[in-house]
């Protein structure tokens, strides 16, 4: 870093009517004023052709973990930073807009946007009152407060790919780089509107979602709508509709969570109803196959740990075929509990 300036002195104090300082890869100009009496620093600055790939790991932060987004652009902003002494009680105010950069850092991920914002150094808090950003696959708007134990954002994005996000949903989960749970990839698209918010128990997402496409370790999904809260502790779905194939479901449940992680021991519940949906489309969701055909039409409660689940309900199979033989309709339950073998049915059928 390199700076310059001329100066002019009085009794009252120093005037920097020309500070210049150069850093990652732009500058800062503008007049700087000290005040002997307390010592008052002022300062009215023009930021210019800083690029984010090199601010971001500096800004990092444990409720947004920026960095990981390995965004870059060339930023501009207009600026008024005031502390007294050596940077105490630091506060500034900024009106930023992002441009796409023409030489893109390897690795990274073009961004555009506008921001306004005040940072206060002594509490750390940051509050965006604007901040709109767009990629090539995203975009999406942020405003509230960023503390490291008591943020509240509000949140809209629009997320064609999950592909690039891979790294930051990591980093939010608490994943360390290189180990397992961090190599797990996302896929899909979402759209969310909501809040996030860290107050003393933990992080928390709540809003509506919508995704398509999503696949996560071996569990994929055409779509997957509905209300979500999402914490170190639990993942709860409410309303939520999903579909694969020509399976559609109605789902509302909730999972136990350990920092975030779905263990063997956490439990989980489910309540899922379906309407007239073809067998195959189950059997393509759970992962089994059998000889058997129909439209399924059920309301079934699961229960359980991840590592022993159990599934029971009330089923109604119609215009059904089974091991070859066909039948207009079964009706049963359906009882599957963790140490026996694949999915046992009782009823009635009628040929």
């Amino acid at each position: 870093m390199t700076s310059r300036s001329s100066y002019v002195l009085d009794p009252q104090g120093v005037v920097l009517p020309d500070f210049a300082a150069y850093a990652l890869g732009g500058s800062v100009k503008g007049r700087v004023t000290m005040r002997f009496d307390g010592l008052k620093f002022r300062a009215e600055t023009r930021l210019q052709d800083i690029r984010l790939c090199l601010v971001a790991p500096a800004i990092d932060h444990v409720g947004f973990p920026v960095d990981k987004l390995h965004w870059d652009a060339v930023i501009s902003a207009d600026s008024v930073e005031t502390w007294h002494d050596n940077f105490h009680d630091f506060d500034i105010n900024a009106r930023m807009h992002w441009d796409e950069p023409e030489e893109l850092a390897a690795g990274h991920v073009p961004v555009a946007g506008d921001w306004k914002l005040r940072y206060r150094y002594e509490p750390d808090i940051l509050d965006l009152e604007q901040l709109e950003f767009e990629t090539p696959t995203s975009r999406g708007s942020i405003t509230g407060v960023l503390h490291p134990k008591n943020s509240a954002l509000d949140v809209r994005l629009n997320v064609g790919s999950l592909d690039p996000w891979n790294d930051f949903i990591h980093a939010i989960a608490g994943d360390k780089p290189d180990t397992p749970e961090a190599a797990v990839r996302i896929g899909g698209s979402l759209q969310w509107i909501g809040k996030s918010r860290v107050p003393p128990r933990g992080r928390s997402f709540q809003g509506h979602f919508r995704g398509e496409h999503m696949r996560y370790e071996d569990v994929a999904l055409d779509s997957l709508d509905g209300e979500l809260t999402y914490s170190p502790n639990q993942l709860v779905i409410n309303k939520g509709r999903a579909r694969r194939g020509v399976m559609e479901a109605e789902i509302d449940g909730r999972m136990q969570l350990s920092d975030w992680d779905f263990l063997a021991d956490n439990e989980w519940s489910s309540d899922i109803n379906l309407e007239k949906v073809p067998m195959e489309g189950l059997e393509q969701l759970a992962g089994w196959k059998y000889p058997v055909k129909g439209l399924v039409t059920g309301q079934f409660h699961g229960h359980g740990t991840r590592a022993e689940p159990a599934l029971t309900g009330l089923l109604d199979v119609a215009d059904g075929e089974a091991y070859g033989v066909t039948f207009n309709r079964l009706r049963g339950q359906l009882s599957v509990m963790p140490g026996r073998s694949p999915p046992g049915q009782r009823g009635v059928a009628v040929l």
